[in-house]
């Protein structure tokens, strides 16, 4: 079970769909907060919302290690952009999808998800339209 107060799991344990979105977004949050305190430099909104979105990636891209997880990074991050970042940042993210889910069994990432989860990840999938 997800400790929120102490942003850590039991050794071992997965991380959750959820968990995941919730970093994601707290480093986006953050990153957000600096902005208004002045300590980031934007040209425009759209480098703005890059900035904010690779800087919640990074805090977020080494700390996964399971396959299945590194995968729910890779979507929540196209799902968070909403396509609004240049076409590099969403085929990058895409390319990465891709190799984890060709050098992975998709249905055997799947087979440990409770359903709930399941079923909003496989949304979220079927959103961006990435075929499985």
């Amino acid at each position: 079970m997800y400790d929120f107060e102490r942003d850590e799991l039991r050794e071992g344990e997965r991380v959750p769909y959820k968990v995941i979105q919730w970093r994601l977004l707290n480093n986006y949050y953050f990153f957000c907060r600096l902005a208004l305190v002045g300590e980031s430099g934007f040209k425009n909104i759209r480098d703005a919302h890059l900035n904010r979105i690779v800087f919640a990636y990074q805090k977020c891209e080494e700390i996964y290690s399971r396959p299945i997880e590194k995968l729910m990074l890779e979507v929540l991050t196209l799902v968070l952009d909403a396509g609004r970042s240049k076409n590099i940042f969403e085929k990058t993210h895409r390319q990465k999808i891709r190799y984890i889910l060709e050098n992975n069994n998709f249905g055997e990432m799947l087979l440990y998800l409770p359903e709930e989860e399941k079923r909003t990840f496989e949304a979220d999938l079927d959103l961006l339209k990435i075929v499985r």
